[in-house]
């Protein structure tokens, strides 16, 4: 494949400009977008790469255009462009965000695989008929899986904790059972199709299905979760929408489908992310509309996801959170007014909570309780400084100021 030789000579000329700079460098992926042209007059065109790096052992994300990086890409994927290709922005993220990149790690597996599979046909024919005929209804299916796309996203880390101790391994028995090595998930579908999938890969390269992750929504729908990222009681919590679920059919759940997987690709770099998910299972009738799933990532290999703090893998512990409706309906409530917030304000204790981190919540919540007393916002908040202690959550503070302000003089406006 020219491609895959075009990626491996790029490959073995970034490790050597590093050996001559006396840099440690690995390369953990190249993936190629497709030519394009910075310069309209000439019209001459270069080949866009992602690289991603292991250079001293910082992992290190960078957009190429032939020989040349002209981005930087930070740990929140924010892409910094350099000067010289600044006023060509529009068209360099046009084709991140509408193109699915090429991986040189796909295409180097795809090629063992194919290797491995030319081995295996002399021995085939050496079967009897009837085992030459399921042997073939078994190739047939693992070759059409195995090329339903070019792209594998990712590979899943199998033994680091994501929820309380429990790792992908541990929550998805059937990876133990089938005696999977490699879990990796990848697209099967182009263009607008979201499909993806979680396959495994057995000790000879072989494809595994995994018959007990089942996708919960069609290929074309995208579903909208409460996410958990960062570390600690700092963590923050936003709504991201994800373009596939998958359930657990059985094991840790035991067979109830309210938890699972997500998978999506972040915005600009086609970088995988997946994550674990619980579904809220008693919810007020008046949130039904409402996002009901809660999610924080799972560790990828060979990408720069860092492991998921133990904050945040407590809180979604079954033994420890049996039901997460609260946190789902707490977090729904901030959210509805402002972007993002923290762990420690939907968590299940009410003493912990960072005004700081509540923002516009807090803010819609006195507004409505200054008009409900027919007082100034100023002069409400002045009352909730009198009356407030130490232990107070902000909707006790917000209760107190409401009877002062009616054991005062109920019906009275203060102005601030």
């Amino acid at each position: 494949m020219e491609l895959l030789k075009e990626l491996e000579r790029l490959e073995n000329t970034l490790e050597e400009e590093a050996n001559e700079k006396n840099e440690k460098c690995k390369i953990i992926d190249i993936k190629y977008y497709k030519h394009i042209t910075f310069d309209n007059v000439k019209g001459e065109e270069e080949p866009l790469y992602l690289i991603e790096k292991e250079v001293d052992g910082n992992i290190i994300r960078q957009l190429q255009a032939g020989d040349r990086v002209i981005a930087d890409i930070l740990e929140d994927n924010t892409i910094l462009l350099k000067e010289e290709v600044k006023d060509k922005s529009t068209i360099i993220l046009m084709h991140l965000n509408n193109i699915t990149p090429t991986s040189l790690r796909e295409l180097q597996e795809r090629e063992e695989l194919h290797k491995l599979e030319q081995k295996q046909e002399p021995k085939q024919k050496t079967q009897n008929k009837k085992e030459n005929k399921e042997n073939s209804k078994k190739q047939e299916e693992q070759k059409e899986n195995n090329n339903k796309n070019p792209y594998s996203i990712a590979e899943i880390d199998l033994d680091k904790p994501i929820v309380g101790k429990k790792s992908f391994r541990d929550l998805v028995p059937e990876i133990k059972e089938k005696e999977v090595e490699k879990v990796k998930v990848r697209r099967t579908g182009l263009g607008t199709d979201n499909g993806f999938e979680f396959y495994g890969i057995g000790k000879n390269g072989e494809y595994i299905k995994l018959e007990t992750l089942k996708r919960t929504e069609a290929t074309n729908q995208t579903k909208e979760v409460n996410e958990i990222k960062d570390k600690g009681q700092n963590s923050k919590v936003e709504k991201n929408g994800v373009s596939a679920m998958f359930k657990i059919t059985n094991g840790t759940n035991e067979g109830h489908g309210n938890e699972g997987f997500t998978i999506d690709l972040s915005d600009g770099t086609g970088t995988p992310e997946v994550a674990y998910y619980r579904r809220a299972k008693n919810y007020g009738e008046n949130m039904k509309d409402a996002t009901r799933y809660e999610s924080i990532p799972v560790s990828m290999k060979d990408t720069n996801q860092k492991r998921t703090s133990k904050e945040a893998r407590q809180h979604m512990e079954k033994t420890r959170n049996t039901d997460i409706s609260d946190n789902v309906q707490r977090s729904n409530e901030i959210l509805e007014e402002q972007d993002e917030t923290t762990l420690d304000n939907i968590d299940d204790s009410p003493y912990n909570d960072n005004i700081e981190t509540m923002g516009e919540y807090v803010d819609s919540l006195i507004e409505e309780a200054a008009k409900e007393c027919k007082i100034s916002v100023k002069g409400f908040k002045a009352v909730m400084e009198n009356v407030k202690s130490s232990n107070d959550t902000i909707k006790e503070q917000i209760e107190k100021a409401k009877d002062e302000i009616y054991e005062q003089m109920p019906g009275r406006r203060i102005l601030g």
